[in-house]
């Protein structure tokens, strides 16, 4: 099971309260390391706690000031990660047993977030996992400066992470960042493609994430 713990159910789940929670989980953190350490475990066997703590997101719609915001996961965010109902699974579920996923959605309700949450997720904690990102043309994956991008978002969540959660990654590397490539030290990838009629080919992955799949 890819995310067995519960440490979520402890996390503040309205703006406020979660913020002061982040804040003073910050504080402990900055003055010991091993809260650093047990923190990393905490985010490693609880994917929903690691994104209720330290996850953001950036919304272009709203006020300057006010663009990026903590990714607090609601309700049928949650059951979208985490449900074990065989008849209504959970990302995380599919990727347990191997089964294809089909998420339909309108506008607004950050499954793209998510799913590349789960891509930064075991990007960092782990090892050795592959992960495809595929869009329907090329700068929807990835283009400098464009917030809509895929990989954009990736390295969004990944920069407004701590340093030391990054547990070596450095995106100013050439190593660890290239165009539609993420390579953490401990061997993980994000690799991103074109939804071209070559893709998916000549490579292997853990799991694929195809948005804009109606494209």
């Amino acid at each position: 099971m890819l995310s067995p713990g519960d440490y979520w159910k402890s996390v503040p789940l309205g703006l406020i309260p979660n913020l002061r929670f982040r804040l003073k989980l910050m504080a402990k953190c900055r003055q010991s390391s091993a809260v650093r350490q047990a923190v990393l475990k905490m985010c490693r066997d609880d994917i929903v706690f690691w994104i209720a703590a330290f996850g953001w997101q950036y919304d272009p719609r709203r006020p300057a000031k006010a663009r990026v915001r903590p990714f607090i996961p609601c309700d049928y965010q949650v059951e979208a990660l985490i449900s074990q109902n065989p008849e209504e699974p959970g990302i995380l579920w599919c990727l347990d047993h191997q089964e294809d996923m089909l998420l339909e959605k309108s506008r607004d309700m950050g499954i793209t977030y998510l799913c590349l949450f789960v891509a930064a997720w075991q990007f960092l904690f782990h090892p050795e996992t592959a992960v495809l990102a595929i869009s329907r043309h090329a700068d929807a994956v990835e283009k400098p400066g464009d917030h809509k991008s895929l990989f954009w978002k990736v390295d969004f969540i990944l920069d407004h992470l701590p340093k030391w959660m990054l547990q070596g990654y450095d995106k100013t590397s050439p190593k660890h960042r290239q165009k539609f490539l993420f390579a953490h030290p401990n061997l993980s990838t994000i690799t991103g493609e074109a939804s071209t009629g070559s893709a998916l080919v000549g490579g292997r992955g853990a799991w694929a994430f195809v948005d804009e799949f109606s494209q």
